[in-house]
């Protein structure tokens, strides 16, 4: 394990400061919540009726509940934090052949694991910075256990939703030399996925590629007023499963190819 710390150490101040940096988001939301009142939620009810569903916005929403207007906030933290999943998996350096076969699992198991535990590391810091932002601005009449509840629920989709970017991130580590490259077509692949979310909620008729998007399947704003789909839970983590075992089987055929 001392070469997963070693891994890890390589890129803790990155880790860091990505987790920072996507934290600030729900901070600077959060602290503008005491602000958002009844005249404001009311403006801004009034306004959605007419904005199209394609801009992923609830109109039975209650922006004066703060778990809804933190699960709102999650979507956006979803999605960046899927680019940091994806961009860690694709830059993840899985391609050094050069390797002994008896070596072989070793490395990727090293570079697996480490990765995975950066994601998570990444994920934990974020809640921690929101937990603290809602311990100073819930209302003394909420009930915190249970908000602080719902964040737990969310970083944990936060932690599901990274970590199958990640694990597509290794494909296409595996299969592309430049990581520059690697990164483009994992960002693209996201960009697709999101996109094919937005074109499900246009009409019923194209409902169907919601499957093809997990910002839909595991949307922030579902998890708190729903609670997890356990289906599509066990699927995205089964996924992300297989999408490392494809890595690699990839990594021990090149290696068969180069030595």
């Amino acid at each position: 394990m001392n070469l997963v710390e070693k891994e890890i150490s390589k890129d803790i101040k990155s880790v860091i400061l990505c987790s920072i940096c996507t934290a600030l988001i729900p901070v600077l939301f959060l602290s503008i919540y005491p602000i958002v009142g009844k005249e404001v939620s009311g403006l801004l009810n009034i306004t959605l009726i007419n904005t199209p569903d394609s801009f992923n916005i609830n109109r039975t929403i209650n922006y004066i509940s703060i778990t809804n207007y933190l699960g709102y906030i999650f979507n956006y933290v979803y999605i960046i934090g899927a680019v940091y999943g994806g961009i860690l998996g694709a830059t993840s350096d899985i391609k050094n052949y050069k390797l002994k076969r008896k070596e072989c699992k070793d490395f990727i198991k090293i570079k697996i694991i480490a990765n995975l535990e950066k994601y998570i590391a990444y994920s934990l810091i974020i809640g921690m910075v929101t937990f603290i932002a809602i311990s100073i601005i819930t209302p003394i009449n909420s009930k915190l256990e249970l908000i602080l509840l719902e964040e737990v629920y969310l970083i944990f989709g936060l932690i599901i939703i990274g970590l199958l970017f990640m694990s597509i991130g290794f494909i296409v580590c595996s299969l592309i030399k430049k990581n520059l490259n690697a990164v483009l077509v994992v960002l693209c692949m996201l960009a697709y996925t999101y996109v094919l979310g937005v074109a499900s909620r246009l009409t019923y008729k194209l409902e169907i590629l919601k499957i093809f998007s997990p910002f839909e399947n595991m949307n922030a704003m579902d998890i708190v007023n729903y609670g997890f789909n356990k289906f599509i839970v066990i699927g995205m983590i089964f996924v992300s499963i297989s999408c490392m075992l494809i890595t690699v089987i990839i990594f021990s055929i090149k290696l068969k190819e180069v030595n």
